[in-house]
């Protein structure tokens, strides 16, 4: 092979590696942020989604892909942690209180309204 094909040769084999090499730490970079998304705590949430934020502004070629997770994770609902709040039962509860209350003549408790 001629001495300037060799280089050229080279030249794209190390132009292709480090493409490669910079949309495997992308990747990475991604799927840890996503991973931090998902955690019960919400400092570890909070920097997944600036770290996800820095992605999308670092890597034009990634910003709708980011955008859509973050827009995916922001649709998605949330229930607090350790929230064993029975909707059923409490209105349940809400209304005989209520009714209760009305019964005895005083104000009804204060509550949700539900």
């Amino acid at each position: 092979m001629p001495p300037f094909r060799r280089q050229r040769h080279q030249e794209i084999a190390t132009a292709l590696s480090d493409y490669d090499a910079g949309e495997r730490r992308m990747t990475d970079l991604y799927t840890k942020a996503a991973d931090q998304l998902g955690s019960g705590k919400a400092p570890v949430r909070l920097a997944g989604l600036y770290a996800l934020e820095r992605l999308a502004q670092d890597t034009p070629g990634h910003r709708q892909t980011t955008v859509n997770l973050i827009c995916a994770y922001l649709r998605m609902p949330y229930t607090p942690p350790g929230d064993d709040l029975d909707l059923p039962n409490y209105r349940h509860r809400h209304h005989q209180q209520r009714y209760q209350a009305a019964r005895r003549g005083t104000p009804a408790p204060n509550g949700w309204g539900l």
